[in-house]
Order: structure tokens, then sequence, then C-alpha cells
């Protein structure tokens, strides 16, 4: 189980590079043991929202206060959990990175969450504190003949890219985010599904 605190601070914060109506809304969430709003950091709602949805997600914190479009864009990561949830809940899971500790917040994290039955995979990809703005995985369990969809769920209005199996396990599949604490949401399918 894994849940999204959040809380918003009433206003937007600017960002380096971005005119101040572009910023994305930005929440706080507690930070550190004691889960508590004294001892908070700001987030988007992206990324806090993502961090939970390989897992069992639970809301809480101010919902309520959350600006209209935070609370929209809430939804859409319900609705898209709702969707998935027994996908996740039956998957296996490999992890694209190595383990470390919580307390690290450098680098990259990748979780594929593949069906045992289906040709289907979940790609969870999170850039934490790092200056690269794309990293490449090597995918894992596919068929090397078989050919891929890939889809992002934040281009869903984009054509879907194909691949074989072969292709994103041996040569790879780049990811990138240009924002530092931003993640991904990539869903491969078999082409024929």
């Amino acid at each position: 189980m894994k849940w999204i605190v959040l809380r918003s601070v009433g206003q937007r914060i600017p960002q380096y590079g971005l005119p101040l109506d572009e910023a994305p809304v930005s929440l706080v969430t507690p930070a550190g043991s004691g889960a508590t709003w004294e001892q908070s950091e700001t987030t988007t709602l992206d990324f806090a929202a993502r961090v939970a949805l390989p897992g069992m997600p639970g809301l809480s914190g101010d919902i309520a206060g959350l600006p209209p479009e935070a609370k929209e864009r809430l939804r859409d990561h319900i609705v898209f959990y709702k969707k998935w949830r027994t996908f996740i809940a039956g998957s296996i899971a490999h992890l694209l990175t190595p383990c470390r500790p919580q307390e690290d917040r450098g680098g990259w994290v990748a979780i594929q969450l593949q069906h045992p039955k289906k040709e289907q995979n979940l790609l969870f990809v999170y850039r934490l504190d790092d200056a690269c703005e794309e990293r490449m995985f090597h995918l894992r369990g596919l068929d090397p003949q078989r050919k891929y969809v890939l889809s992002d769920e934040d281009r869903s209005n984009e054509k879907p890219e194909c691949f074989t199996g072969s292709q994103v396990m041996d040569e790879g599949l780049i990811v990138a985010l240009p924002h530092r604490y931003s993640a991904a949401v990539l869903v491969l399918t078999d082409r024929v599904a």
C-alpha cells in the first residue's frame, strides 16, 4: 500500500525556464518519517500519484483543498489505476535499475510490470535528482520475435511506436523526462492484442 498525501500551497511555484502561468501546480507532501506538515516538500501531482500507482494507492491530506486542475488530473490517475489494477495485482515486477537506500534521491528508477499470461507490460519510470534528461532501459521477459506497441500515457494523442521484443531487451528503450522529480507511465502491448 502506498499513500499519496497532498496539500495545496495555494499558488504556482516558479520553475526555472518556464513562465509562471506554465509552471505545474505544485503541492506539498510530508517529508521524513514523522509524516507531518511541518516537514514537507514540494511535489507535482503526477510524480506523487505515479510513485503510488505500481502498488495499491491510497489518498489522504487536503484533497478537497486542491485546485480544480489538480483534482481533475488526480481523477485521471485514479481512472488509469482502476483500468489496470487487476493487471498490477497479478503482475511480475522487474526492477530495471539497481536497488538503492530510500534516502538516496539521485538517479533514475524504473519498474516493469509484466503479466505472466498476457503480452502486456507497464513501465513506470522516475527521474529523481539527476542531471540527465534521458536514460536507456533494457526491458525483460519479452518474446524476442513478437512485435509490441509502446504508448505513453501523457501522449495518448500521438502515434504509438512499434518495437520487437529483442529491440527493447537488447538495444534498450530510451525514456526522456525533461524535469527532475518527474515520472512517465508507458504501456507496452502485443501488436495483435
